[in-house]
């Protein structure tokens, strides 16, 4: 037995240990010993995202579209109506959206319609050809008394045609809330123009992937501690100005092409994506978790140097 660790084994009768917890004393020794004997350390490596809802690296698990997909669950799926808005080719999408958005034609429709009391969601997705609809779920009366009505619907709507649908049964919404919750309307190569921005959208810093008229129970709650904190804050005290988002071209192009190790208290900023450099520290190093790694103190500032940097270590 290696210098620095104990023989349990020759105390398991006078401390009435079972064999098999000497050995795990022995194994936890042996493991102490190690560590300072080579000086372990982790580094823990973060991918610099954008965590946009219009990101392919980030609309999966960003806020908004977790957002989306908890507000969905709520509703009663036996009241649920889906109106979808489209819009004609007559003139081009730029103009036709820019139209949409000034006019708040949307929140208009809903007010036209009478149904501002009832809980409604709507979210925003692109043809292939960049031209955008929406769909819209709005929880109403149940049975048949519950449709809107899709001619009543196209009389308000001027932009393009429009459809109304409703979940069959329970399993039908789950099918369609499930949609939402893996992977959102945007799913596989053949829906990717779904989460991708058309060109013309390219250069703003802010379109909006959902609009709602309610949260869930926890959105509730937490809302209700902010605004606690907010009244208990010292009168008068400047907040922090929230920073100008980047336009999406510059936000975009440079997702996940970057990552931050965090090593003894220091950041290291890596030109490399996040995955690839967890992966690459799989095969060095020892890994905790998903993105915790340990290794020898020459290990880990071997492993590190040999990583295309973009900040001094």
């Amino acid at each position: 037995m290696e210098k620095g660790t104990r023989d349990f084994k020759s105390l398991w009768k006078v401390l009435g240990l079972a064999p098999k917890d000497v050995f795990a004393l022995e194994r936890e020794a042996h493991r102490r010993y190690m560590q300072k004997l080579y000086q372990e350390e982790q580094i823990k490596v973060y991918s610099c995202l954008c965590r946009s809802p219009w990101c392919e690296h980030c609309s999966k698990f960003c806020e908004t579209s977790n957002t989306i997909r908890d507000r969905l669950s709520t509703l009663q799926w036996d009241r649920v109506r889906q109106v979808v808005l489209t819009v004609s080719r007559k003139t081009s999408a730029d103009i036709i959206m820019e139209n949409i958005r000034k006019r708040r034609a949307i929140p208009k429709l809903i007010q036209s319609l009478g149904l501002g009391e009832r809980k409604w969601l709507w979210v925003l997705e692109f043809h292939a050809d960049g031209f955008p609809h929406w769909h819209l779920f709005i929880e109403n009366d149940r049975g048949k008394a519950g449709m809107i009505g899709k001619e009543r619907i196209q009389r308000i709507w001027e932009y393009g045609h429009v459809w109304e649908s409703y979940p069959k049964d329970a399993k039908h919404w789950g099918a369609i809330t499930g949609y939402h919750r893996k992977a959102g309307y945007f799913a596989g190569e053949s829906k990717k123009h779904q989460l991708t921005l058309p060109d013309y959208l390219m250069h703003q810093n802010r379109v909006r992937k959902y609009g709602a008229n309610f949260k869930t129970p926890v959105e509730e709650k937490r809302s209700n501690k902010e605004i606690k904190l907010a009244k208990k804050a010292t009168p008068g005290k400047d907040s922090k100005e929230k920073r100008k988002q980047k336009p999406y071209h510059e936000r975009l192009i440079s997702c996940n092409t970057t990552c931050k190790i965090k090593r003894d208290k220091s950041w290291i900023t890596i030109e490399a994506p996040g995955s690839a450099v967890r992966a690459y520290a799989m095969e060095k190093l020892e890994s905790i978790d998903h993105s915790t790694f340990q290794g020898t103190q020459d290990e880990t500032i071997d492993f590190i140097l040999e990583l295309p940097h973009k900040s001094p270590i």
